[in-house]
């Protein structure tokens, strides 16, 4: 039986989302202030526009949490319970996992960390985004922050299939003993301050994510296929990675 493909968890809030987020809050309050709403609308807003947020956060912890279910042990059950069973997200195929969970004796240390509360990791990625927009931020922060973008294993492989290209142009020509892919892999390593294994970890993620949106798009008449991005040079990798946003 073919396993179901699987990707590994990211941020619930992306930097880049949760400054849409805010952005689009603020609007609202505006235009509801502009359309005329009373004091108690404009009073109720925050919390309501909160508890949807947080409804949101809560299903991509779940999510994360089910993503690892392969790796699952006994000590995760508290956490497990308290982020899977909650009413509006408990089905019964997560329930069945659950309970064969209890029933197994998958021992060992846990899986599942202790997530954040939802304001703490929505102003966590806001942060995270001003610091990237800071000019007084370094280079090396800089590329570290935008490593938790959900872009960044696109970014990856875009200039990994930019160097594949080079290298096979130039017929291996300055390294005779390394494939063109090995070559390519470890260029963009090299400007991104990570492995040529975690360049080929994170390809690979880039292309399941794509392969598995393009599925949901082929079963959803009308909805425009995935595109890829296009593909980049290290020089213009390394600028996005530390690069000061005009």
């Amino acid at each position: 039986m073919k396993r179901e493909k699987t990707l590994p968890p990211r941020d619930p809030f992306d930097p880049t989302s949760a400054g849409m987020i805010y952005g689009f809050a603020m609007l609202a309050a505006f235009e509801l202030r502009h359309l005329g709403a009373s004091d108690e609308d404009l009073r109720k807003f925050p919390s309501e526009f909160g508890k949807v947020l947080e409804l949101q956060y809560d299903r991509k912890v779940a999510a994360q949490a089910l993503r690892e279910r392969r790796r699952w042990r006994k000590s995760d059950l508290p956490r497990l319970i308290e982020l899977l069973l909650r009413p509006g997200l408990a089905s019964p195929k997560t329930q069945g996992l659950i309970a064969q969970l209890q029933s197994e004796n998958a021992s060992g240390h846990g899986v599942i960390p202790e997530p954040k509360r939802c304001d703490e990791a929505f102003f966590d990625s806001l942060s995270s985004l001003q610091r990237i927009a800071n000019s007084a931020t370094s280079r090396d922060e800089r590329r570290e922050l935008r490593k938790r973008l959900e872009i960044y294993p696109e970014m990856i492989e875009a200039a990994y299939r930019g160097e594949l290209g080079r290298a096979q142009e130039a017929n291996v020509v300055e390294t005779p003993r390394l494939k063109a892919s090995e070559i390519a892999e470890w260029k963009v390593a090299d400007a991104a301050g990570i492995s040529p294994a975690k360049v080929h970890q994170l390809c690979q993620e880039a292309r399941d994510r794509v392969a598995i949106a393009e599925k949901w798009a082929a079963a959803r008449p009308g909805v425009r296929s995935v595109q890829r991005k296009p593909e980049m040079t290290t020089k213009e990798l390394k600028g996005w990675l530390e690069g000061c946003p005009s």
